[in-house]
């Protein structure tokens, strides 16, 4: 639901809309998909096959070769559930895709769970 009529449907007011104005991607999908692929290859994951059937195996997330080599392109993005299954199966903390995610984002991160 946008933001605006969540304001609304709370009592505030309802910001006129932009139509020039582009929101901020949370996440860089190319740097992402760069990131991603690197850590798999570091991990011995090459080709993805392997990676695709320890996601199943190890957290019960099904997804395709196809889909992981699209993710790498910076295609589309992953789910949470593939992200987070990702980052167990590849024994990786989540702030090593931080470079991907925008600076506002990983900013309230950092305040919420500082380190």
């Amino acid at each position: 639901m946008p933001s605006g009529v969540v304001g609304f449907l709370k009592g505030g007011p309802v910001p006129e809309s932009d139509e020039n104005q582009r929101p901020t991607e949370v996440i860089d999908r190319v740097l992402y998909g760069k990131y991603l692929k690197g850590l798999r290859v570091r991990q011995g994951y090459e080709p993805a096959d392997n990676l695709v059937a320890d996601l199943e195996s190890c957290c019960g997330v099904t997804v395709s070769v196809r889909t992981i080599y699209a993710i790498e392109r910076g295609e589309q993005l992953p789910r949470l559930d593939l992200l987070l299954a990702l980052l167990v199966v590849l024994e990786e903390e989540l702030d090593y895709f931080y470079p991907a995610i925008s600076d506002q984002i990983v900013g309230k991160l950092k305040r919420r769970n500082p380190r």
